[in-house]
């Protein structure tokens, strides 16, 4: 599912919400109880208000579509609600992250085919890395949250949820570290046996780069000072990689390979969960 399909869902999922718990609510125009008509149009009277109000919002992000790489981003986020609809917020934290069962694969077959075999063999000796291999690690974002949307939900009679639905836009900067699947250093031990084995480890880089990020989300209000947060974020940054990799130079401590001239960019989509207490 591309970021553009899933925004399509959100929004829409959103209006249909907000559409639904308003007709539910809607009063008869004989009602004689003007009171709680006017407590049902949840639009124009919100039972709960964030204007000039401060945020505090621990959340931890599971990636939704692992390929390559895995991450667990725990961070906080601190808001200021300029109004109703509009806040200033940054976020901030650390993302456990490793290479997913299809990385470790790929890079155990590739141990197993010899770098420099006889005159005829077909054993690769001329590879490329892998894209999306980075890793981010500590990470810091800052952006600003659109919130037009917001409803009630009727669950029971006694129990009205209010929501409220956002698109949020920023960026920042992070930590990122990428551990080749390709580049082996220091020769390959038992590479015929069942567990093949890189030597030195396979090459790894470390690296500070920019990050874009975008998210839509609903937060739930549990009461007046704090919310249920549940959010789609996207994170994107520069991708690089190593290209024409001799292995068997690799396989020897050697340099080789030369940067991408294209390597393009990588996303990182989560679904974050989070509870924001309000001031």
């Amino acid at each position: 599912m591309t970021m553009r399909t899933m925004l399509r869902a959100f929004v829409l999922a959103a209006v249909t919400l907000t559409g639904a718990s308003a007709f539910a609510q809607k009063q008869p125009a004989n009602d004689p109880s003007n009171q709680q008509l006017i407590e049902n149009v949840v639009v124009r009277n919100r039972l709960y208000t964030v204007k000039n109000r401060f945020e505090l919002t621990p959340q931890v992000g599971l990636t939704i579509v692992n390929a390559l790489t895995e991450h667990y981003n725990f961070n906080v986020g601190v808001a200021y609600n300029v109004s109703e609809t509009l806040a200033f917020e940054l976020q901030g934290g650390y993302a456990y992250s490793r290479h997913t069962n299809l990385a470790n694969d790929v890079a155990a077959h590739l141990l197993e085919r010899n770098p420099a075999p006889a005159t005829g063999s077909p054993e690769v000796k001329i590879t490329s890395d892998m894209k999306n291999l980075w890793q981010m690690q500590g990470n810091g974002v800052i952006g600003v949250r659109w919130a037009p949307l917001y409803g009630k939900l009727s669950l029971m009679a006694e129990l009205p949820v209010h929501f409220q639905a956002y698109l949020w836009g920023g960026g920042g900067a992070g930590n990122f570290f990428r551990e080749s699947i390709v580049y082996c250093q220091g020769g390959v031990t038992n590479r015929n046996g069942d567990n093949p084995e890189c030597g030195n480890g396979f090459r790894t880089d470390r690296a500070v780069k920019w990050i874009g990020s975008v998210a839509f989300g609903m937060r739930f209000f549990t009461h007046r000072a704090g919310a249920i947060k549940l959010e789609i974020r996207d994170y994107t940054w520069p991708d690089s990689f190593l290209v024409d990799i001799d292995r068997a130079v690799a396989e020897q401590n050697g340099q080789t390979g030369t940067d991408s001239p294209n390597p393009g960019l990588t996303n990182l989509v989560l679904f974050n969960l989070g509870y924001s207490f309000l001031f």
